[in-house]
Order: C-alpha cells, then sequence, then structure tokens
C-alpha cells in the first residue's frame, strides 16, 4: 500500500481527471500511458481510460463505489455502454440538474454523503445504484462534500476546517476513521486533488512529505 505523487498530464488536480474505488479506477482518455503504468501499479484493479460526456473532466461529473456508477443526465449512452461492457458495474444517469456529481457527492462501499439540495428522486437513484445509505449535509458549511473530501473502505481525508463533531458525523455515515489534511502544498480540496482506494492513493506532484504523511494515516494505506 502506497501514496504516489503524479501529476495527469501536467495537471496536480488528479480529482477532477479522475475516480478510484476498490473495483476500478477511471481516468481522462488521453492520460499518458506511462501514468496510467504507475496507476495500475498503485491501485491493483483495473484502470480504464474514458470521458463524460465527451469530457475528460470524470471526477467533476461521475462518482461511483464497487457498486456502481452515477453519472449526469447528458452522458453518452455509448460512454455508458463501455463503461458496463468493462467493469461489469451499474451505471446510471442521476435525474437532477445538479451535474457536478463527483463535486457534490462523498461514497465508499459503506454510506454516501450528498448535497443537501439534491432532489428525491435523485437520492433514489444514488442509494439504489451504490447500494448505501446516503445522508445529506455539509462540510465547513458548504455542500460541496465531493471535492472537499476522499472516502476509501478504510479511511476518509477532509478538508482540514471541518469541525469535531463534522469529523463524527461523517465517521457514523462512511463507518470509517476520519481525518483532516490537505493536497498539492495546501489545498483544502482534497478531493480535487487526489484519488485513493483501500490498497493505495495518488496525489499531485506538490502534495509536501508531511502531507503525505496525513493522508498515509487518515487512509491507512
Amino acid at each position: 500500500m502506497v501514496v504516489i505523487r503524479v501529476n495527469f498530464n501536467g495537471n496536480p488536480n488528479l480529482g477532477v481527471y479522475a475516480i478510484a474505488t476498490d473495483k476500478y479506477v477511471l481516468v481522462r482518455s488521453d492520460l499518458y500511458q506511462k501514468t496510467l503504468n504507475k496507476l495500475k501499479d498503485t491501485f491493483k484493479v483495473p484502470v480504464l481510460r474514458t470521458k463524460i460526456a465527451e469530457s475528460p473532466i470524470i471526477g467533476v461529473f461521475a462518482i461511483g463505489n464497487s457498486n456502481g456508477i452515477l453519472v449526469p443526465y447528458f452522458t453518452l449512452e455509448s460512454e455508458i455502454s463501455t463503461l458496463k461492457k468493462e467493469l461489469g458495474v451499474i451505471v446510471e444517469k442521476v435525474p437532477s440538474k445538479m451535474t457536478a456529481l463527483g463535486n457534490i457527492i462523498l461514497a465508499n462501499d459503506k454510506g454516501a454523503v450528498a448535497h443537501p439540495e439534491l432532489e428525491r428522486k435523485a437520492i433514489k437513484v444514488i442509494k439504489d445504484v451504490l447500494d448505501v445509505e446516503v445522508v445529506c449535509g455539509k462540510i465547513y458549511r458548504l455542500p460541496l462534500v465531493g471535492s472537499m473530501s476522499v472516502a476509501t473502505n478504510k479511511g476518509a481525508i477532509v478538508h482540514p476546517m471541518a469541525s469535531d463533531e463534522e469529523l463524527e458525523w461523517l465517521s457514523s455515515v462512511l463507518k470509517v476513521p476520519v481525518d483532516i489534511g490537505t493536497v498539492n502544498h495546501g489545498s483544502p480540496f482534497v478531493g480535487a486533488g487526489m484519488i485513493a482506494n483501500s490498497y493505495g492513493a495518488a496525489t499531485g506532484l506538490p502534495t509536501t512529505g508531511p502531507e503525505l504523511l496525513r493522508i498515509e494515516r487518515a487512509l491507512e494505506v
């Protein structure tokens, strides 16, 4: 289990361009082969190059766990078919005008936290596809729970200004220990700056040694 530092085609905001679970990793379709190989070694699961709505910002539009993947309503049917065929998981469109699903949903295989204003029908789809309890809430008074946090089945790391009460609440929902931290030399938006599963994690090159130690401790990698 290891944390690697790498940029995606020169960009350190890995969580914008990828998502990671214990069953698969999705990355931007033009990711360099050398970087792809590093991810395969680190995450120990299939790594699939893809697009969502013909866009490379996979981590903004999509969210998933080992049970399924959620995508915006405007995702192409051909993209959904490819994901189903290659990964063998449920892939479903979320019926909501809120389309940056990766920014507004935080999930692992044990629970999920969602934007408080997501529609009831959207919450039901999230619950059914990911097969977890979904609780609505905010972190540090902000609804962007996905961009502010990273959760695996072993631990979670969140925005450094999250309160002790919020950490306790998140831990009860995700059923893992939760700690605070930063990435990419001080960015509080850890979900935008890194990806992780139970086997490893990847952060941007600017991530400092102390940040790496905190991430390793929080995620038990």
